[in-house]
Order: C-alpha cells, then structure tokens, then sequence
C-alpha cells in the first residue's frame, strides 16, 4: 500500500474556528496553535479548506502521527497565498517537514517570496527554484524525498510541473521518515498568515502504486447518509432516530453527544454514504475514518468497507482512551479489484464491528 494518509480537511465543525475544540489534534498527532487556524470556504476550489491566520510569535503547524517507516515520502497539499508582502524578515514559510520516528527532522520545503527552498536534515539549503508561487491563486505544491545519510534527494512540483531536484543530500538522521508535518514550528519566521491549506496527502514508495507523484488532487469528504446495519445497542443524541444520523453532522462533531456504542462482539453499525458529485477522471483510493474512544474497559473494533457486498475489514483498532480518529485505506475496490470509479464509490457502505 502506497497511499496512507488523505485529508481535505471537512469535519472539523462549522465555519470558525475548529469545534470541538481539540478536534484536529485528534487526528495529528501534534498540532501548534490549533486556535490560529480557521475553518473557511472563501477562494476554496473544494468544500473547505484550513485557514492559518498566525500573527503573533508563535508557529502553526499540524503534523501526522507515525504512518509509515519507508526510506520515500511523497505528499502534496493546495496552497493558497493572499499576496507577496505577508513576507517580511527571515521571509520563509515551511510548507512541509519530513520527520522521522524520533522527531528528527529530514528535510524542510520552505515557501518563500522569491521561490522555494529546501533544507537538509541538518538544516542546511539545498537550493531552490525560482519558479514563484503563484499570489491569491490556487497552487497545488508536492514534495518528494528520499531519505539517506549521502545520497538522499527532494523533489518539488508545481501544479504537476517539476521545478526542483536535489541529490546527494543528507536527508537520514537516524531513521527513515514517519511523519509530515504542514507548516512550521520554528518560531523565529514568519508565517503565512491567512494562506490557506486543503487537499493534503501522504504517499510512500511501497506497492505498485500510488509510490509517486500523484499530482493535483482534489479530496472529497462524504458523509453517513442512511443506515444498513445498526447493531449498536446505544445511541446518544434521542433527536435521532437513526444512527447515521449521529455521526452525520453536516462538518460538525459532537462526540459527547451524537455517537453511537457498543460493547457486543461482532456487533457492526454500517452506513450507506453520500454520493460523489466529482466526476473524478481517476480515484487514487479511499480512506475510511472511524471517532472513537472506549467507555468502561479497552476494546477492540474493526473498520468495515462494502462494496456491492464485498466486505474488506482493518486490522484490529484499539480504541483509545481518549477520543481519536483511525483509518483505513483501500486503494482499489474489493470487490473488483480494479481502480474506484464514481459509481463504485456511491455504492460503498462504511462502518465499525466491536470485536
């Protein structure tokens, strides 16, 4: 498996900031300054995007938690910048940080008014293209690296035009990469104050496919629309008398209230999702999300994908004592094994089985 992390960044509660609050920290695994980040449609090529609205001397940023140990990361992300003079000083924005395992930086992507740059693992520049971000535009930025102590390289492109290469570089500290980080925890720079982030993803070299530039990528969020199977014996919010209707909550999350709970092995809840309205050329996956946290006592569930009665499981998900979002990506459809299309994925059904 290639593909392993995707986030166009729904879900995250109403227009404002993210609510509840905590909520993005509940999928990554650091989050600085959750509060400067706002929840926006403005200028938005998609549903919503992260707006990073940092004045102050502090850093915004949101990193992954450990989602691969492959010596090749690629990820991407939309970027939206309002104007050249947010720059001023040291004039340099991290877009991306390729860490490893023991928080040990890789390599940096920085954003800055003449270009991009990178740096090395030990923090030196690499070099960087004069090819400009474009101002209050669209611009889809991916980034390519591989890690090793002396012939390590980064790659850059721009909506999907190659723009930088580097090689023979010092991208290894002690271990391969495990996580990308969005933004910069570096707080002597300044930051990209009201740029906006969406359509973020995370590849590895593993697999056959899916292990290398993907290109621009739009990421589409759907949500429970009905019931299939609900077996879950308790419901939360007694306004619903469905269960889908917990967990679809038009972008907004109230885990205390709207959820749905059991403790009955093999007992599911699946829900039937909304339809796609894309009409994507190519579909490069899909990553199911399960919100959970356990009750009384530490319990096991299972992601559940069904695609025209093709059941595709996770493994076993210890469900955290503290809520937490996890995943489960299926790069093609179990049901045929080919690529999804539109109308594969508006027959999915998705859901969660106790074990």
């Amino acid at each position: 498996m290639a593909l392993i992390w995707c986030d166009g960044f729904e879900g995250y509660g109403p227009l404002g900031p993210p609510t509840p609050t905590g909520v993005i920290a509940d999928k990554y695994n650091s989050v600085s300054q959750e509060g400067k980040i706002d929840i926006v449609t403005a200028n938005s090529h998609t549903d919503r995007s992260f707006r990073i609205s940092d004045l102050t001397s502090f850093a915004t940023s949101l990193r992954t938690p450990s989602i691969t140990s492959d010596n090749t990361v690629i990820s991407g992300v939309g970027f939206w910048s309002p104007y050249a003079g947010v720059f001023s000083g040291s004039s340099y924005w991290s877009l991306f940080v390729f860490y490893n395992e023991s928080s040990n930086i890789c390599a940096i992507v920085d954003v800055t008014d003449t270009g991009i740059f990178v740096r090395d693992a030990a923090g030196n520049t690499l070099g960087g293209t004069r090819c400009l971000i474009l101002f209050q535009d669209w611009n889809y930025v991916e980034a390519k690296v591989y890690s090793h102590a002396t012939a390590g390289t980064v790659d850059i492109q721009i909506n999907g035009c190659p723009v930088f290469s580097a090689t023979s570089a010092n991208t290894l500290n002690t271990g391969a990469i495990t996580r990308v980080m969005l933004g910069t925890l570096e707080n002597n720079v300044n930051r990209k104050s009201s740029s906006l982030l969406d359509n973020f993803y995370v590849c590895d070299g593993t697999g056959s496919t899916n292990n290398d530039f993907l290109g621009p990528v739009t990421i589409r969020t759907l949500f429970p629309d009905g019931d299939d199977t609900t077996q879950f014996a308790t419901t939360g919010n007694a306004n619903y008398s469905t269960h889908y209707e917990q967990l679809n909550d038009n972008h907004e999350s109230y885990p205390t209230t709207d959820y749905v709970e059991d403790g009955t092995t093999g007992n599911r809840d699946i829900y039937t999702l909304d339809n796609s309205v894309d009409n994507f050329a190519t579909i490069y996956g899909v990553v199911g999300w399960g919100y959970t946290k356990y009750i009384d006592s530490p319990i096991n569930y299972r992601l559940v994908a069904s695609s025209n009665g093709t059941e595709n499981e996770s493994s076993d998900i210890a469900a955290p004592s503290d809520w937490f979002y996890d995943r489960h990506v299926l790069e093609t459809d179990p049901d045929t094994s080919n690529a999804w299309t539109d109308s594969t994925i508006n027959a999915l059904k998705f859901g969660f089985e106790v074990q």
